[in-house]
């Protein structure tokens, strides 16, 4: 219609122009690279779809376009309020931003009363904004090691441990940062360089981004043995001890797994006989830490191949347990390599030849981004966390111990060898994970609870390893006796 126009008009001035210039003029006009209707020589946004031409800063830069829509200074990614130039921070996560928060830190104190009203991840946002603005614009791997090595610098720049955890976690909440369980690696392996030595390091709460601190440390600790020619200490568990009765100590034994790959990278029979030496519990967390480690070490080496895929976690070569360890483990490292994206995760699990090891990365990828998807969302307490609590009836032996998983504290534990049953009070109704060894028990067995036969108890035995699994739903607090029949 317009190019009839121009010829009109052209034709009056007594003006006669060729056909191929006017197909020129025509489609020179109406190039529209990103197709949303704006023709691109008045398109706000020429590369991105902006259809109704949304401008909010009147800065003639169309909003996808623009990188901070409210010019007030900080960047969309990091702003949580870009369409208000009063605001952008909200590091208690209540939607309230900080210029309105009258409680900034959502602890229950008005900020006008609260010695330390502004949470320590926002004042070091606010510090360090152009650091993590220039990590956050970046793309894929070399994103993660920029934010790696902005967190191996503030550890040393702070005091206190805990503060780049904090940052870590909450630019993960407001998705500045993919997943902080990485970052969470490195800020414990900069915090052992700096002590070298392990009791001290433990003194945060590490469970914060999933364990990553612990696992950090530990890395780091077998490391420096390596680097200077030191034997594995004997009692490998020891140096988790202090952390028994928390929710932080399973992480500590599977930082033990990712430490003992660092010691011996290229040998999975060396590092899962150090697990087999500890309780069944701990041998599960500490084989879950060297197969996360080991797979991880393998894609990064040889990348996401079927060849590479297939042969990673051999059935042919590892017992069933470490098989399914493995196997599950790679979809865990599949899941961080892709940024947590799941068409990505599986498509790769999908190039497994061996037909469980395939199943098994995939319920594992899938298990995996759910709870990276619920912990963006999620901080859970420390007493809302199941603890790991072994009890040791005879020392130097392994299929003695029983393990406890549960946020209920387990006291008075007492075991009778000669009619093989188990008593233990515990001081609320939360529920009790019990991992036994079968010699411990007789065939079948009856579950009480302050002398009440129990009816929801789970109890199932392990598929590869000799132990029965108990799943205990109490009701009320009280005394529990797991007893022979007869």
């Amino acid at each position: 219609m317009v190019e009839k126009k121009i010829k009109a008009l052209l034709v009056v001035l007594g003006i006669t122009l060729s056909v191929s210039f006017l197909s020129w003029y025509g489609s020179a006009s109406f190039a529209d690279i990103d197709k949303d209707g704006i023709a691109d020589s008045v398109d706000n946004c020429l590369n991105l779809t902006n259809p109704v031409q949304s401008d909010f800063d009147g800065d003639k830069i169309g909003d996808p376009c623009d990188a901070d829509d409210d010019d007030d200074g900080i960047t969309d990614i990091v702003d949580k309020f870009d369409t208000n130039p009063t605001e952008w921070a909200d590091f208690d996560f209540d939607g309230i931003g900080s210029t309105k928060d009258i409680d900034d830190d959502n602890d229950g104190e008005l900020d006008e009363n609260d010695l330390t009203p502004v949470p320590i991840s926002e004042k070091l946002t606010q510090q360090y904004l152009v650091d993590i603005e220039s990590c956050a614009l970046q793309n894929g791997t070399s994103r993660l090691l920029c934010y790696g090595d902005f967190f191996g610098y503030l550890v040393e720049q702070e005091i206190d441990d805990k503060n780049p955890l904090e940052l870590a976690l909450a630019l993960s909440q407001i998705e500045v940062l993919d997943d902080c369980h990485f970052v969470a690696h490195v800020i414990g392996h900069a915090v052992f360089d700096e002590t070298l030595t392990i009791p001290q390091n433990f003194g945060v709460n590490g469970s914060l981004c999933r364990g990553g601190y612990f696992h950090g440390v530990m890395g780091a600790f077998f490391h420096n043995l390596k680097e200077n020619n030191n034997p594995i200490p004997d009692n490998l568990t020891a140096s988790c001890n202090s952390l028994i009765g928390s929710s932080s100590y399973v992480d500590c034994i599977h930082g033990i797994g990712h430490g003992l790959v660092n010691y011996y990278p290229a040998n999975l029979e060396s590092t899962t006989e150090y697990c087999h030496q500890m309780s069944y519990y701990q041998y599960y967390a500490c084989t879950s830490g060297v197969m996360m480690q080991y797979t991880d070490n393998q894609l990064t080496d040889f990348g996401a191949t079927k060849e590479n895929l297939s042969n990673m976690c051999l059935e042919s070569e590892l017992s069933p347990f470490e098989f399914q360890m493995c196997s599950k483990n790679l979809g865990i490292s599949l899941a961080f390599h892709n940024n947590h994206d799941l068409e990505k995760s599986s498509e790769s699990c999908q190039m497994i030849e061996n037909e469980q090891g395939r199943d098994l990365c995939l319920e594992q990828t899938r298990e995996e981004i759910s709870k990276y998807q619920r912990d963006k969302k999620i901080q859970f307490l420390e007493k809302d966390k199941e603890k790991f609590q072994p009890q040791w009836i005879k020392q130097g032996d392994k299929r003695w111990i029983v393990d406890f998983l549960s946020s209920s504290v387990i006291s008075d534990f007492g075991y009778n060898e000669d009619s093989k049953e188990i008593r233990f009070s515990f001081d609320a109704p939360k529920v009790i994970g019990i991992y036994v060894w079968n010699e411990l028990l007789s065939d079948k067995v009856t579950v009480t609870i302050n002398g009440v036969p129990q009816t929801n108890v789970v109890i199932q035995q392990d598929a590869v390893e000799p132990i029965t699994a108990f799943r205990i739903t109490p009701t009320t607090s009280g005394t529990v006796v797991i007893a022979s029949l007869t």
